[in-house]
């Protein structure tokens, strides 16, 4: 990633009333103060720190709309992130760039739109008693390899997640079991009722895993690299050297 060229940001101290200056360059701030004494003092470092931060969000952001807009044409997305360590297996932890990457790659059941749960692999969804929640998924769904989005695909991800998650695992707190119907209904049997279990279902933290995939990656957890989702995208290269 290219180093913001140095320049400097001016302001006025809330405890003096004098004049400071932050130095930027990459992902550096270093204050130098014209009054205080000259010494680094803590509302000068803090304010100059966190311009830092936000200066180089809005430069990751703008260099990532650029290359998204710069791939459009040719059906793909290229993501610039601050590591190369990112991890899709949703088993493990996952970091800002990682659940950025997996968004891309998933489908969900239901997906939070500001303070709203709305459907996503799930086309109905009804609570049938105060702790029986069946969904009907949509038929319409598929993952990149070109196979539906079945009800045991989810019991098989929940499943998994239960099994295997070592962070963020508040839900299954809740969940009693869960039941594949048919290949296109699955039912969530709740322990009590919990109104707010869709908001919590639609964090992004519960992607569905074909059940085929998830015996695979067993034995193979390199697959975890080029994970099959039934998001809008698909993992084609990983390019290490690029930092």
């Amino acid at each position: 990633m290219d180093r913001l060229s140095e320049h400097y940001s001016e302001g006025k101290c809330d405890r003096c009333w004098g004049y400071y200056r932050c130095r930027f360059g990459g992902r550096r701030a270093n204050p130098l103060m014209l009054r205080c004494g000259g010494q680094p003092g803590a509302p000068h470092a803090k304010r100059c720190y966190l311009e830092a931060i936000l200066k180089e969000a809005l430069f990751l952001l703008l260099i990532s709309a650029a290359a998204t807009f710069a791939a459009a044409e040719q059906g793909a997305i290229h993501i610039p992130l601050p590591t190369v360590n990112i991890n899709l297996d949703p088993t493990g932890v996952q970091d800002v760039s990682s659940l950025l990457v997996a968004r891309q790659l998933h489908c969900q059941l239901v997906r939070m739109r500001g303070r709203e749960a709305v459907p996503e692999a799930a086309q109905q969804i009804r609570f049938v008693t105060p702790t029986l929640l069946r969904m009907r998924l949509n038929p319409l769904a598929r993952f990149s390899d070109g196979s539906p989005v079945k009800s045991r695909d989810v019991v098989a991800t929940f499943k998994l997640l239960k099994s295997s998650r070592l962070v963020l695992r508040n839900i299954f707190s809740w969940i009693d079991k869960i039941d594949a119907v048919d290949d296109q209904t699955v039912e969530f049997h709740l322990l009590k009722p919990f109104p707010s279990f869709l908001k919590f279902l639609g964090a992004p933290n519960y992607a569905i895993i074909p059940e085929d995939f998830i015996k695979r990656a067993v034995s193979a957890p390199l697959l975890w690299r080029t994970p099959i989702g039934c998001g809008k995208y698909r993992v084609t290269r990983w390019d290490d050297a690029s930092g």
